[in-house]
């Protein structure tokens, strides 16, 4: 009963801002909704095929830009006013994609969806990260990811059966933003995220609700763990300050705090704001570089270039004609909204195994499964291809196998990772910029498909992927630590630290 009272209102917290990955998953499916019904249209608003591309290409553009500036935006006005003011732009692309009278209007629309999906990444990893007990982060983290795919199914399911039309439905998907909006109001900011601004009270009073609206005594050892890990990130800073001769004032202190958060009787630890540094853009592009960031980043930007590679993430805009040629037995159309679902379904096989098997054994399950799928659907195209050999059940059950086996593993925890393995000091910089890469990574992935299936053939280009995926496979298993169950501050020193004790001692 205690457990269970502990972790409801982290699963709470969790399923309000994991609203907004639902409305990701909503505008990512937006496309197949609208340029399938105005596609080369006799009447009113319609698309040819350039303009469809574009209408396409745009959201994955201008993501980049919302992940880069949420990483520094969040760090200034905290977590929880970054999650409602994403909103914001939500809401207008919604209104511009509802009203629209011509094609600009619809790249308008796109240009704000894409800068909201950008900006809303980084600080919805950064706070389940920072709310999350160390045995529950690994299944909330798999809830957040779970509503992207949930929000295709959302969406096409507004689209197909609740609206009338294209734009009734998105007059209806404009709805979700505002539920987020009064969902994420009610919960508490992130505690770490207080910390670092020197509001104990307000940390205190925070953990005391997401630990079951407990009393400050009953998370005196926790909150005094989250007092040492951002007061030594601070102290961590401070060093490297000192160390390359920056210049930096003393001011005041916040005082001194006690187990409740209150009061000046002198503790073990000092307010963390006794010394600010003058740090300029330069001084902060130079901090992502140091190892403590640079080696998070690396392992999360690769693992997920293995992970669009594995998951055919490039083929997702050209589903129909790829599906065609397979000569699936069954409407392309309709085999896309059932890999949407068998997604939500490896989602929630993630959820309920994560912490029991860990992230690196999911990660090479998964992986491994994904790279024998790509390579069996490319044994299958060239048979099809060159000999009278037809069996059109298996790619399609195939294909769904690898849809359900990436989000059992390498769809969700990449993403898991940046909630973990960035440093506090950073870790709204290193989800924003990692996010970021993650757009261009796909994009570029996308935009070289057709590219790379002119060069290797139809079937080379599963036969490609899924090297690159047996790639992946060795690059897990000989990079990537396992963090579940491990609390920040033994990742934080894993990540800073010698790494001479081997991949999976993450020990103090």
């Amino acid at each position: 009963m205690d457990n269970m009272r502990t972790a409801l209102p982290q699963v709470l917290a969790t399923l309000a801002q994991s609203l907004l990955l639902l409305s990701l998953g909503m505008i990512i499916a937006v496309p197949t909704i609208v340029i399938g019904a105005i596609y080369k249209a006799k009447e009113g608003l319609s698309l040819d095929d350039d303009q469809s591309s574009w209408f396409c290409s745009i959201l994955l553009i201008v993501q980049p830009i919302g992940s880069l500036l949420s990483g520094y935006v969040q760090e200034v006005v905290g977590r929880k006013i970054s999650l409602v003011v994403v909103n914001i732009p939500q809401l207008v692309g919604w209104y511009l994609m509802y009203a629209a009278t011509t094609v600009d209007m619809l790249y308008w629309s796109c240009v704000t969806l894409g800068f909201s999906i950008g900006f809303m990444e980084a600080p919805t990893l950064a706070y389940v990260g920072e709310i999350s007990q160390p045995r529950l982060r690994g299944m909330l983290s798999c809830i957040t990811n779970s509503h992207v795919p949930l929000g295709h199914l959302v969406e096409f399911f507004i689209g197909g059966y609740v609206a009338k039309d294209w734009r009734m439905a998105m007059a209806i998907s404009a709805v979700f933003p505002i539920i987020s909006i009064l969902a994420i109001s009610q919960v508490p900011e992130s505690p770490v995220w207080l910390l670092t601004k020197g509001r104990k009270a307000d940390a205190m009073k925070a953990l005391c609700w997401l630990r079951g609206w407990t009393t400050p005594e009953c998370v005196r050892d926790e909150f005094e763990g989250l007092v040492r890990y951002v007061e030594a990130s601070r102290l961590q800073n401070e060093n490297q300050q000192k160390a390359a001769g920056k210049n930096y004032v003393q001011v005041p202190t916040a005082g001194y705090v006690n187990a409740d958060g209150k009061g000046t009787t002198p503790a073990k630890v000092p307010a963390e704001n006794s010394y600010k540094f003058k740090v300029t853009i330069g001084e902060k592009i130079k901090d992502l570089l140091r190892p403590a960031m640079l080696r998070p980043l690396v392992l999360v930007v690769s693992y997920f270039f293995f992970y669009n590679c594995a998951s055919l993430n490039a083929i997702r805009p050209y589903m129909v004609p790829v599906f065609q040629k397979l000569r699936l037995p069954k409407d392309p159309h309709f085999v896309a909204i059932l890999s949407a679902a068998l997604q939500v379904l490896g989602g929630l096989v993630c959820i309920a195994t994560v912490h029991k098997l860990g992230k690196r054994c999911l990660s090479l399950i998964s992986m491994t499964l994904c790279a024998v799928a790509c390579i069996l659907i490319g044994i299958y195209a060239v048979l099809i291809e060159r000999t009278d050999f037809d069996c059109p059940w298996f790619p399609f059950i195939v294909l769904l196998a690898l849809y359900f086996c990436c989000n059992v593993g390498i769809s969700p925890i990449p993403w898991m990772l940046i909630s973990e393995v960035f440093p506090s000091r950073g870790r709204g910089a290193g989800g924003g910029v990692s996010a970021a890469l993650f757009y261009i990574i796909l994009s570029i992935i996308s935009k070289t498909y057709l590219d790379l299936e002119s060069i290797v053939t139809f079937p080379g280009v599963f036969f490609v992927y899924g090297l690159v995926a047996c790639a992946g496979v060795i690059f897990i298993f000989l990079c990537l630590p396992e963090t579940e169950g491990k609390t920040l501050q033994e990742i934080e020193d894993y990540f800073t630290r010698s790494r001479k004790k081997g991949i999976n001692n993450l020990s103090v």
